[in-house]
């Protein structure tokens, strides 16, 4: 069984969704405007952390600070490489959560997806 789930690793990490994403990754790390954006969102992201956890934080400043840390998210969303990272990262979301209903569905005895009242049309994998 574990055999069958290394092969199955080793498709996940050989299929297109996952190569599409290890590019965009790639990308994205070549990308110093992109780079510096997630490095500022992520000292942003840690400063506000110890903020929160040592309670120095008035609900006024905290909804301010997630406001820019939202801001700083969607500017970095704007930057053409950021996106396709996303948007590849979702793309191999979606294809782990469809192996995973897959698999899921199998173990508890069912035969398809439901989507094609289980006919086996083939759209789940089933």
């Amino acid at each position: 069984m574990f055999e069958k789930a290394r092969e199955l690793g080793q498709m996940i990490l050989e299929s297109e969704q996952s190569m599409r994403l290890a590019d965009a990754k790639a990308a994205l790390n070549e990308d110093e405007n992109a780079k510096n954006a997630i490095e500022e969102i992520n000292s942003y992201q840690g400063s506000l952390r110890i903020a929160i956890e040592s309670g120095h934080l008035s609900r006024e400043q905290m909804e301010k600070a997630q406001k820019r840390l939202s801001e700083m998210q969607s500017e970095l969303a704007g930057y053409p490489v950021a996106k396709e990272f996303f948007n590849a990262q979702e793309d191999l979301d979606n294809l782990l959560k469809g192996v995973t209903f897959v698999i899921e569905t199998i173990v508890k005895g069912g035969t398809g997806c439901g989507g094609c009242n289980n006919h086996g049309c083939g759209g789940c994998g089933i």
